[in-house]
C-alpha cells in the first residue's frame, strides 16, 4: 500500500509495520531507515528523530491529553497547529508532526505526560495503514496542503524541562565533599575535560551544577563555558534558572567521575584569579 502524500516528504524515512497492526519489523528496524519505495509491508511506519531530519510527533492519546494540551498551550489550539497531522480513526486520537532544530537532536527522548506523548526515536504508523479492527489511518492536514512546521519554542522548552525534571541528581555515587581551594577547583575542571571531552545532556547539567554550587553561578558557568562552549547562546543561564534539581550536587561528584576514569588530582595551580579573569573577559557576564 502506498500513499502519494508520503512521496512529498523527501526527508522522511520509514520502517515496515506488521499488516493490520502497529508493530515495526525486523528487530533492527531502528538502525535500518528505509526510503518509501523500499517499504515492503502494507502498513507504514515513520521513523522519528534524526533519521527523518529531526521530525518529531506529538501524540494526543484521548480526551485527557487534549484537555491537558488545551490548558498548557492555549496559544496553540489543536485545530490551528498548521502542521502535518493524521489520525488512526479512533475518537480523540491524533498526531502532529514538527521539525526540531538539529542542536537538540542528541538530547531529546520520548516523554509522556497526561496521555500526551512527545515522540522521538521510535516510529509512528502513517496513512493509509489499516488496523485489524477495520480502522484506517487518514490525514487531518496532509503534506500536499500543509507545510511541516518548526516546533514552537515554548513547546520545545516544555518538552526539554520534562526531561530535565526526570534527570537523577547523581549518575555517579557521590563522595564526601572535599576541601579544595579555588585554584584546585580550576585545575579540577581541566582534568575533568581530559577524561570527558564531550558531555551528554544529563551529565552536562550535573557538572554545571557542581561547579556553580562550589564557586557561585557566575564563576561556575564561566569555567564550564570555557571547557564546554554553548551550542546555542544562553543555554547555561536558561537551564540553571529553570531547574532546582541540581542544588544538592557537589564538586565531590566531579572528583568521583574523574577517579572512575583513572584520573588523578594534581597540585593546585596558583593563577586562579588571572585564569578566571581571562575567561570572564572572553565570555562576558553569565548571570
Amino acid at each position: 500500500m502506498t500513499d502519494n502524500e508520503l512521496n512529498l516528504m523527501t526527508d522522511w524515512r520509514y520502517t515496515n509495520v506488521t499488516n493490520g497492526d502497529k508493530k515495526p519489523y525486523p528487530n533492527n528496524w531502528q538502525h535500518t531507515p528505509l526510503l518509501l519505495k523500499h517499504v515492503q509491508s502494507s502498513n507504514i511506519g515513520l521513523q522519528l528523530g534524526q533519521h527523518s531530519n529531526g521530525t518529531c510527533a506529538i501524540d494526543f492519546d484521548g480526551p485527557d491529553a487534549i484537555d491537558f494540551w488545551t490548558t498548557t498551550f492555549p496559544q496553540h489550539p489543536i485545530h490551528s497547529l498548521n502542521t502535518v497531522m493524521w489520525s488512526s480513526g479512533k475518537e480523540y486520537r491524533c498526531q502532529a508532526a514538527f521539525v526540531v532544530p538539529s542542536e537538540y537532536w542528541d538530547v531529546l527522548k520520548r516523554k509522556v505526560t497526561h496521555n500526551l506523548e512527545f515522540r522521538w526515536g521510535g516510529q509512528s504508523v502513517m496513512p493509509p495503514s489499516r488496523l485489524n479492527d477495520g480502522r484506517q489511518y487518514f490525514w487531518i492536514n496532509s503534506p500536499s496542503t500543509t507545510k511541516l512546521r518548526l516546533i514552537p519554542d515554548d513547546i520545545l522548552s516544555y518538552w526539554l524541562n520534562l526531561l530535565l525534571n526526570d534527570m537523577p541528581i547523581y549518575q555517579h555515587e557521590p563522595i564526601e565533599r572535599p576541601k579544595l581551594t579555588d585554584d584546585a577547583i580550576v585545575q579540577l575542571a581541566d582534568e575533568f575535560k581530559k577524561h570527558y571531552p564531550q558531555l551528554d545532556y544529563d551529565t552536562w547539567i550535573r557538572v554545571t551544577w557542581a561547579f556553580c554550587n562550589e564557586l557561585g553561578v557566575s564563576d561556575g558557568i564561566a569555567i564550564m563555558k570555557y571547557h564546554y562552549p554553548e551550542s546555542k547562546q544562553g543555554e547555561y543561564r536558561k537551564f540553571y534558572n529553570k531547574s532546582n534539581s541540581g542544588k544538592k550536587i557537589t564538586i565531590g561528584t566531579v572528583i568521583k567521575m574523574i577517579k572512575d576514569k583513572g584520573g588523578r588530582i594534581s597540585n593546585p595551580i596558583t593563577n586562579y584569579n588571572d585564569y578566571l579573569k581571562q575567561m570572564k573577559e572572553k565570555y562576558g557576564k553569565t548571570n
